[in-house]
């Protein structure tokens, strides 16, 4: 799978159930998010920036991981409400930084210029002009940072380092728009990734967290500080929890508050840094736990925070120091942006559920965020089984924005979508629906701002199990007519399933209460039939047995006689056929045949005769099967066997050296590091502590997985899509991996996949400096 703003899949999965888990504890103390114009284009991964004329600037990103990035670039109107495309970036990028400089321009740094095979970062930076619509290149930063985050200095200056850890990069940079000119900081204490990072208010840089780029790994607590005196790194701190995935943020007497993020799973907790004395103390808790992908300062002082996976909006109240849940985003989307408007609102944009970006944007609404929109009475109603109307009552502050949503089909709204609350304060919604005659009960979960209520009905009749009379019918082998008549509870409906090709429907075969069924029977010209035809209602079901004389023409006086009667088959397609010996009065029928055998010819006849088909190619085990060729009273049978193909390699081992290995992974080798369920194929190599190691696994079959091991049977690296798109790597994106200390011996290279049970075709390379 390609390799989201994260270090660790698994972990992105807890993260991911645990924000549905908490969508159930939305409280209705804000409305919610209303719909605005659409960005011109999908975006995921990009930039937005407000600029000085309120308006904000989007730039990059991809429709979808493994994509390419754009250049594209579009600016947002809150007073129109319309995206409007400017002039492309000069570089296409995605996960880049952006800063809003002091004079109002926006600077974009670094990104991704290729994300397949495998991610191509960027060392250029360039700067968007508002007053002509123009980029123009600036100054290129000493290294390219794939993944880059940058923070606007008090001197107005541009601070920037990489927001992962997998190139292992110790230094940051500083921008120096007077000069146009990067400066290298002195070397981090430690390189991580998905960190916190903010500008304190005597210039000083902090950075918390995140996720070790050293062999040991792990979660962090760790704090360091950039101080623009020296240009160097201290420690400070350490936090009380380790934790990635944060956007700490400045409280009004200084102080930074670190909020959530997680390390095993999600966290709730908060931590409040004191720059006078170094240390961190515990802070008030967020009413749930998530990790944290943008944190958005409105105009009062207040904070939104902002995650990915999950709907929840959360609200940090500066006057009182405490939390609430406000919006909640429409949808569950990861990486898309907050910017803040003219006003206090707030533009959210672009993002994807699941790998599809999405041109939605929505607007956060400030002045209607502290009321509620009360819902009047019962937030569940039951409309009557023959139906009838459920209206709500909502109350909130005129002017406030909110929506109406989740309607299914069998209700009708009296209003729908984008609402605004009337001066009177007060709205009331009503849904209508008609008669439930489904046979089962039928609910729905409306959106209501942002409350939830819930509508019931029930079906017209409480339904049983259907009964037919009569229940079976015995015909003779002529052309003829037949009938059943079906019993259920007034208002519940019934279906016919079941019937076979020569039973043709003459009425309909579903209806609701009593009912009829006819249907014309057709001629009989071999051996005596059957069929069950099931009537279901509700969850109930029951069946009426038809069965129809055999043909008293083309009797079969003596048995068949087959010709072979065992066929033998290798492993590749073929084609044969089967010789009958039968009465020239004898009318007989071969059935039977399996998925992998196809008739070329008729497959019925009288007196002697043939019949061909065709065997498919077996890529599997081995496989076998019988058919029949039956008359009027007699049967007989043959039985077909085809060898088995892709059988498990000779050797589950390869001893190698530097280069490209082609390989097939297929089931029967004993499990790896990966599990009992997913098939592995070793590699073996001769190799030291401290020689330098790459290795390239990349597949278009199936989504890859590489370990390696040392000597000891250690597994000492493990990757999942380093390589791009869904391809691994050892290290990740670029560079080489030093062999850590040890025993010099064979290493081993475990080839895998991410998906249980894959198989298919791989190319492996090594790169190995002794």
């Amino acid at each position: 799978m390609h390799r989201l703003r994260t270090s660790n899949r698994q972990h992105r999965s807890i993260l991911a159930v645990f924000a549905l888990f908490f969508l159930s504890l939305f409280s209705t103390v804000s409305p919610a998010t209303t719909s605005t114009g659409n960005t011109t284009v999908p975006r995921m991964m990009h930039s937005a920036s407000t600029l000085a004329d309120g308006k904000v600037l989007l730039a990059g990103g991809y429709a979808r991981p493994g994509t390419a990035p754009y250049a594209s670039a579009e600016r947002y109107d809150p007073v129109t409400g319309v995206f409007t495309a400017v002039a492309p970036m000069l570089q296409a990028r995605t996960e880049h930084a952006a800063v809003t400089l002091r004079d109002g321009r926006v600077m974009v740094l670094g990104g991704t210029t290729v994300t397949s095979p495998s991610l191509v970062g960027t060392a250029t930076t360039e700067i968007f002009d508002p007053a002509t619509g123009q980029w123009t290149p600036a100054a290129s930063m000493n290294v390219a940072r794939t993944r880059a985050t940058a923070r606007l200095l008090s001197s107005g200056k541009v601070f920037v380092m990489n927001a992962d850890h997998y190139n292992g990069v110790r230094f940051a940079e500083v921008y120096d728009p007077v000069t146009n000119t990067f400066t290298k900081t002195g070397n981090m204490i430690d390189v991580s990734g998905w960190y916190g990072l903010v500008v304190l208010q005597d210039g000083r840089v902090l950075k918390v967290g995140g996720l070790a780029f050293d062999s040991a790994g792990g979660y962090l607590n760790r704090a360091e500080l950039w101080d623009p005196a020296t240009n160097q790194w201290t420690g400070t701190g350490p936090m009380g929890q380790p934790r990635q995935d944060v956007q700490p943020f400045l409280l009004s007497d200084g102080r930074v508050l670190v909020a959530g993020g997680g390390n095993t799973s999600s966290l709730s907790s908060t931590e409040i840094y004191d720059p006078a004395t170094g240390q961190f103390l515990a802070g008030p808790a967020m009413p749930i736990a998530t990790a944290v992908s943008s944190a958005t300062r409105l105009d009062n002082g207040d904070v939104i925070l902002m995650g990915n996976y999950t709907r929840s909006l959360i609200r940090y109240q500066a006057a009182s120091a405490q939390w609430n849940l406000t919006g909640p985003k429409r949808a569950a989307v990861r990486n898309s942006t907050a910017s803040l408007l003219p006003g206090g609102d707030l533009l959210l944009a672009g993002g994807a559920e699941q790998n599809d970006a999405s041109n939605a944007a929505y607007i956060w609404s400030k002045a209607c965020a502290p009321q509620v929109i009360a819902l009047s009475g019962s937030s569940s109603q039951t409309l009557a089984t023959t139906g009838g109307q459920a209206s709500f009552t909502l109350t909130a502050a005129a002017g406030c924005r909110f929506e109406i949503a989740n309607v299914p089909a069998w209700l009708t709204a009296s209003t729908v979508g984008a609402q605004t609350m009337p001066a009177s304060g007060s709205l009331t919604v009503t849904f209508t629906a008609t008669a439930n005659s489904t046979g089962g009960s039928r609910s729905a979960t409306l959106s209501l701002g942002n409350n939830a209520a819930t509508i019931t009905q029930f079906p017209v009749a409480s339904c049983a199990a259907p009964t037919m009379s009569p229940s079976s019918l015995s015909l003779t082998a002529a052309a003829t007519t037949g009938s059943f008549q079906v019993f259920v509870n007034a208002g519940c409906a019934w279906s016919l399933s079941g019937l076979p090709s020569w039973i043709t429907p003459t009425s309909a075969i579903s209806g609701s209460g009593n009912g009829i069924v006819s249907f014309q029977v057709a001629a009989n010209t071999g051996s005596s039939r059957n069929a069950s035809l099931l009537v279901s209602s509700a969850s109930y079901s029951n069946s009426v047995q038809v069965s129809q004389a055999a043909s008293t023409s083309g009797s079969c006086p003596s048995a068949l006689s087959l010709s072979p009667t065992f066929f033998s088959f290798g492993a590749a397609a073929t084609s044969s056929s089967i010789q009958i010996s039968a009465a020239s009065t004898c009318t007989w029928t071969l059935s039977g045949l399996p998925s992998w055998a196809t008739a070329t010819s008729a497959t019925s006849g009288t007196g002697n005769g043939s019949v061909s088909f065709q065997v498919a190619a077996n890529t599997g085990s081995a496989r076998s099967a019988s058919f029949q060729v039956s008359g009027p009273g007699v049967a007989s049978s043959a039985n077909l066997s085809q060898a088995a193909g892709g059988v498990p390699p000779a050797s589950c081992s390869t001893h190698i050296t530097s280069g490209s290995h082609a390989g097939n992974l297929v089931a029967g080798c004993p499990a790896g590091s990966r599990g009992t369920s997913y098939n592995t194929y070793r590699y073996t190599f001769n190799a030291a502590p401290g020689n330098l190691v790459s290795i390239q696994l990349s597949s278009s079959a199936f989504d890859t997985y590489v370990y390696l091991k040392n000597p000891a049977g250690t597994v000492i690296a493990a990757n999942d899509d380093g390589g791009g798109g869904t391809n691994s790597r050892i290290p990740a994106g670029s560079g080489v991996l030093t062999l850590p200390a040890g025993s010099a011996g064979i290493y081993t290279i475990e080839v895998t996949s991410y998906y249980s049970g894959s198989t298919g075709a791989y190319n492996l390379t090594l790169g190995l400096t002794q």
